[in-house]
């Protein structure tokens, strides 16, 4: 299971919402906005990496 699908399952568990926002850095790298949300924003994680799956699952690492 990656980092992403922990993430994305204890959510639903605590039902928080969580949202991924990319954009392209570079000609190379992926940089992810993570943010988690029960009614407000609650953390807010950027990273990067070299693909979308990458970037994914390396901001839900950081949270």
């Amino acid at each position: 299971m990656s980092v992403f699908q922990f993430l994305t399952r204890l959510a639903n568990e605590e039902v928080l919402s969580i949202t991924y926002i990319p954009y392209q850095k570079y000609c190379c790298e992926v940089e992810m906005t993570l943010k988690i949300t029960i009614a407000k924003p609650v953390m807010i994680c950027l990273n990067t990496g070299e693909t979308y799956e990458e970037a994914k699952n390396v901001a839900a690492k950081t949270a």
